[in-house]
């Protein structure tokens, strides 16, 4: 299983994906990019279409988790209409909001933004997250992570990491408790 998390950016604020892959006592950041600033959102959806295509040919089972907040809502439904052939992937629209409930419909769930920033903060503290420093990206993150845990607002590749660690530390409860009975990806209780 493969978590990718898409947090959208701005006009001045960058796009970054991340993508988790749990391992045994955690989770593995197999990747981490922040898409350039003025990225046409059709090429980006291209690029995460593409990258989870990689995923999938590789034999995992893929959750696109996609942030839906504003600009996200086409970029979600570009992503499924660019994977719908593909069974292996299943893509998420996620809404944060300032509440305290999990809400939605499945694929479109909402969730309190405080749930992102308690699965970031949990990973963090137990030590259950594994940046490799060969990552290009990895400085970047490991900074944004630095500076977050100093009490700063979170950076774009530490948001996406925050919601791909929720996602694959909370997806099959969240089925559970909006009452999802059948999803597209069949083994999504492995997360």
């Amino acid at each position: 299983m493969a978590v990718f998390a898409l947090d959208i950016g701005q006009t001045g604020d960058h796009t970054a994906l991340a993508v988790l892959v749990p391992e045994p006592g955690g989770l593995l950041v197999s990747h981490i990019e922040r898409i350039p600033l003025g990225e046409r959102y059709a090429r980006m959806t291209f690029h995460v279409a593409e990258a989870a295509r990689i995923y999938t040919t590789a034999g995992h089972r893929v959750v696109v988790a996609v942030d839906r907040t504003g600009v996200g809502r086409p970029i979600v439904e570009q992503l499924r209409a660019a994977t719908s052939a593909d069974e292996a992937t299943t893509i998420l629209g996620i809404t944060w909001t300032g509440g305290r409930r999990l809400g939605g419909a499945w694929p479109d769930i909402t969730v309190p933004r405080q749930h992102l920033i308690d699965a970031l903060a949990t990973v963090l503290e137990q030590r259950r997250l594994r940046v490799p420093p060969v990552l290009p990206a990895a400085g970047v993150l490991e900074a944004e992570l630095h500076r977050y845990k100093a009490g700063h607002h979170l950076g774009d590749l530490a948001a996406a990491v925050g919601m791909a660690a929720w996602c694959a530390n909370h997806l099959s409860a969240t089925r559970v408790r909006l009452n999802i009975t059948r999803i597209a990806t069949p083994d999504l209780e492995a997360l």
